[in-house]
């Protein structure tokens, strides 16, 4: 048996070992493999953990042009294929940035909207370095709160992404739920209080879902032009 678990937080050592003896239990020969950002549990591996880095800008590039594109070529839209270029300089590597963007490209294979995605996420990055002295993909590693006002239609309430919402959290709270195309399509359908934004859906099975909580009630700060260092734990 080979068991994957993905834990967003800490866990108590003794339910771990519980849950360990009963997957062993059943054969000496199941594995049992980890993934986390929480430093800590790597005191449960039995082998050195294994530290995933960002893809080189080649081949990250070419993962977003596989997934802006979809089943149409590339070679059929040279100057979309010029703007992906311009994206991938923008996001810093992020898988969770490259996939929730393409859903949207891939869906207006047209220079004008392209264009415009552009420009908006340009707008976004401009906007969370003079307010909190980082670029959005660093803000989204760090599981901290993005600006993402700019990437509506203008003029348009605050729009802050909290840090990422677990499926059970999304399950419990029951807040209404939209996708990042809806509210950029049509602003008008934002609830009035908070909600969930799903920024990215698998389109395979079990199709996960990857949502942000916005809330109406986030404290403004002041502009500064100072950059965050970069191992900062402190989140504004």
């Amino acid at each position: 048996m080979l068991v994957v678990v993905k834990f967003v937080s800490d866990v108590d050592d003794e339910e771990w070992r519980t849950f360990f003896r009963a997957v062993t239990s059943i054969s000496k020969e199941s594995k049992v493999i980890i993934i986390s950002r929480v430093e800590s549990l790597t005191r449960y591996g039995t082998e050195n953990p294994i530290h995933l880095s960002r893809l080189p800008d080649e081949e990250y590039g070419y993962l977003f042009k596989t997934l802006a594109f979809g089943s149409a070529q590339a070679k059929d839209h040279p100057k979309l294929t010029l703007l992906a270029g311009e994206f991938t300089k923008l996001l810093g590597g992020s898988f969770l940035e490259a996939y929730s963007i393409t859903n949207l490209l891939r869906t207006h294979l047209n220079l004008q909207f392209w264009l415009g995605m552009l420009k908006k996420y340009k707008s976004v990055t401009k906007s969370n370095l003079s307010v909190f002295g980082e670029y959005p993909s660093q803000r989204f590693r760090r599981r901290c709160r993005v600006d993402f006002t700019n990437f509506l239609p203008s003029p348009a309430d605050p729009l802050y992404l909290m840090p990422p919402r677990t499926e059970a959290e999304v399950s419990e709270r029951k807040l209404p739920k939209l996708t990042i195309g809806d509210i950029i399509v049509n602003p008008s359908l934002r609830p009035k209080g908070d909600f969930d934004l799903v920024t990215w859906e698998s389109r395979i099975a079990p199709y996960t879902e990857f949502c942000y909580h916005v809330s109406t009630c986030v404290e403004q700060h002041p502009k500064t032009t100072l950059r965050r260092k970069r191992d900062a734990t402190i989140c504004l």
